[in-house]
């Protein structure tokens, strides 16, 4: 096994954070005598003690929640130019994606990288829907409330999916205070590809005066690719168009009651993956014969209902939510059947995914010595996978496949939830908590092979059961200093493999075969919050180890009937992940502010996975060791109306392992650390905003991950202008 980093590169990382964290606090930077800092300055930009936060299902302030959270609001995205969940992932220590562009991606928290399954290690919810599945939705972020990423298993009160965190995303909500509009127009240009430009707008309408209010967001954007296919000479075949809009409806008849009923839809198209071909030798390159696309459609309607009943809220959250992806791909026969690299296949996917959720919970009102919740959730997903290969013969795919599979899952899940804290001394809090949860899955397919009749597939339904908990402890050691510890549990749904019993091979039982288990994480961790300088320094920390247990990977067997090796989910081995998170919020002087955090993450293997090509202590997959974030403006008055900014981001990620999965020509599966820096300046007065940006400002090229032979590449250097504006 290698080391995952030596000595020279430890000591370079160590300079670089100390510098990160200690360079803060010169203001020499900023200091000029012939400028001076907006008056409101302090109130627009600095309130982390007042952040208030849902990651508990009740209203808290950040600094209070026992918790690792990160809570970046929607003033935070706009600063930072988030548009999707790449864009703000990059800057939160402890997670990392598994990308393969946009739609695709996949996130990580504290080192629990999905090597297999049918959901993703992170839970993923826009407007308190869950959309459990393997990829997180790419929604356009576009007047967003709030983006909040929870840190470590949230098994009790997010249940499935959850077992190395959740990211909640929320939507702002219809007005009743009047009338608004706002946009923003975008031009830009990717190096290595082409321009590209957005349109973003939102209109909020009181319909009935403090009873019913109205709010709709519509957005077009088009990002040049910046691939080229060198077979069949098209430029930026990795193009992405993403359109879509929302509408939400406030109804609140008196100061007991609301109820929000809301609908979003995206359609997002894009050419081939962010991937060169290593074998070309040309950075940038692919080949196919023919050209790539894949389509991605999703909806979501959703019901928020609220009745306050003076000691305790009754809150209904019901969403259905649809995902059908069609993606066209060619790929080259070395990668499924050992054949020549130089003659190619092609497959067309068709994976539509729906999900029904519906949650229901009582929370108590107040700061009381007790606070409680308890609640009750159901949810149904159904999710297709419908594949047929092609052979490719003179440039073009052969009329009839010569592989097709069909596969149907359908999963029902049933819990009950509960949760409370109880003030045990004026200073010391105990949380506990605890979810019981049965699911229900059943499975049918049908595969067939080189124009054979189809083999039907219907093996007998399958169920888990399973308890969740959570323990918790909270001191405020002083007014401004909260420390904390727990320990929490996260699973993740079972399932069919889509095997049939009667293959079941020898060395394995038909249960063995036919379905794999739950995989589960146990999180310790400990941490503090506080508050110095007169709120002016904000600095959070946590350390923590995770089990990781009974994980689901890829696992294979002999097909007689295909005369090769099939892939089919299983479980095998476990895995444990240890490290820590800081990060520091800052007000040095008037007008600046900074915000830097650094994470470091151990996530290895504890038992030999052979099935995935992992012994024990090897690292996991597409996980960085040292992540490292920082983020600094400067503002400061033009004239009497306008203001001015100056601003800029780093981003270090570090050297981290495969997911697994490669197959590479030199034997060497890492993937090296890389810096990304982004710049913006901008004018602004009460209602408009323009701004110059560049991100990866130094056109920074490396290899995220590998996608069988495949190169995942860093997007290059970008530049671009936008124009924004509120009435």
């Amino acid at each position: 096994m290698k080391s995952r980093y030596n000595y020279k590169e430890r000591r370079k990382l160590t300079w670089m954070a100390t510098t990160v964290l200690a360079g803060m606090f010169i203001p020499a930077v900023a200091a000029q005598d012939n400028v001076t800092a907006p008056e409101n300055n302090d109130d627009a930009t600095f309130n982390m003690e007042e952040i208030v936060i849902t990651a508990t299902k009740r209203e808290a302030k950040l600094q209070d929640v026992p918790l690792s959270v990160r809570a970046l609001q929607g003033d935070d995205l706009i600063r930072i130019g988030a548009v999707d969940l790449d864009s703000y992932a990059r800057t939160v220590p402890g997670i990392s994606l598994d990308e393969s562009g946009p739609g695709q991606n996949r996130v990580n928290i504290r080192g629990l990288a999905s090597v297999s399954g049918r959901a993703s290690t992170v839970g993923y919810y826009i407007d308190g829907i869950a959309q459990s599945q393997n990829e997180q939705s790419d929604l356009e972020l576009y007047d967003v409330r709030s983006v909040e990423i929870l840190r470590g298993p949230q098994g009790t009160l997010y249940g499935e999916g959850s077992i190395g965190g959740s990211i909640l995303v929320s939507t702002n909500k219809p007005s009743m205070e009047g009338f608004e509009v706002s946009g923003d127009l975008e031009l830009s240009s990717i190096s290595k590809g082409g321009e590209g430009y957005a349109a973003r707008g939102m209109v909020n309408v009181p319909l009935v005066d403090d009873i019913l209010a109205m709010r709709f967001v519509g957005y077009y954007r088009d990002d040049s690719g910046f691939i080229d296919n060198i077979t069949t000479g098209k430029k930026d075949v990795n193009d992405m168009e993403r359109k879509g809009g929302r509408v939400q409806f406030l109804y609140q008849p008196n100061e007991e009651f609301d109820v929000t009923l809301g609908a979003y839809y995206q359609k997002m198209t894009t050419g081939s993956l962010q991937t060169q071909n290593p074998r070309i030798g040309v950075r940038y390159q692919t080949r196919a014969p023919i050209d790539e696309s894949n389509i991605q459609n999703i909806f979501q309607v959703s019901a928020n209902a609220n009745y306050d009943f003076g000691a305790a809220t009754l809150t209904s959250v019901t969403g259905y939510y649809e995902r059908d992806q069609e993606l066209n791909q060619i790929f080259s026969q070395f990668i499924a059947f050992g054949g020549s690299d130089d003659e190619f296949a092609g497959r067309k996917n068709d994976e539509p995914t729906s999900i029904f959720n519906h949650e229901m919970r009582l929370v108590s009102n107040g700061d009381e010595k007790f606070d409680w919740l308890f609640g009750v959730y159901y949810n149904r997903r159904n999710q297709s996978f419908n594949q047929d290969i092609f052979f490719v013969t003179d440039g073009a795919l052969d009329a009839d496949p010569f592989i097709s599979f069909l596969e149907e899952f359908k999963i029902r899940q049933y819990a009950v939830f509960g949760e409370g804290s109880y003030e045990l001394t004026e200073n010391l809090d105990l949380t506990l908590g605890l979810r019981y949860y049965r699911e229900v899955y059943s499975y049918n397919g049908s595969e067939s092979f080189f124009g054979g009749a189809p083999t039907l597939k219907t093996p007998p339904n399958g169920n888990d059961t399973n308890w969740s908990p959570k323990f918790a402890l909270t001191y405020k050691a002083t007014e401004d200093l909260n420390l904390y510890a727990n320990v929490t549990k996260g699973y993740r749904a079972g399932g069919h493999t889509a095997n049939n019993p009667v293959d079941t091979p020898p060395g394995l039982t038909e249960k063995e075969f036919t379905f794999f288990q739950p995989d589960v994480s146990w999180n310790y961790e400990a941490g503090f919050k506080g508050s110095f300088a007169d709120g002016k320094l904000i600095v959070n920390a946590a350390a923590y180890y995770i089990e990781w247990q009974n994980m689901q990977v890829f696992d294979q067997f002999l097909n007689t009937d295909v005369g090769d090796f099939v892939s089919y989910i299983s479980n095998a081995g476990s895995a444990e992940s240890k490290g820590f998170e800081l990060e520091v919020f800052a007000r040095p002087i008037d007008g600046l502010s900074v915000n830097a955090g650094i994470a470091y993450t151990d996530a290895t293997l504890t038992e030999d996975a052979p099935v995935i090509d992992g012994y024990k202590g090897d690292s996991l997959g597409d996980i960085p060791d040292w992540t490292v974030s920082l983020d600094a403006q400067y503002e400061f008055n033009l004239t009497n109306d306008l203001d001015a900014y100056v601003g800029g981001s780093y981003q270090y990620i570090g050297e981290a392992a495969d997911n697994f999965t490669a197959v590479v020509f030199d034997d060497d599966r890492s993937i090296d650390s890389y810096n990304i820096a982004g710049l913006r300046v901008g004018i602004r007065s009460d209602n408009w905003e323009f701004r110059l940006f560049a991100d990866n400002l130094f056109n920074e090229y490396n290899v995220l991950s590998y996608l069988v032979i495949q190169e995942v590449l860093l997007p290059p250097r970008k530049v671009g202008a936008k124009f924004s504006f509120h009435f």
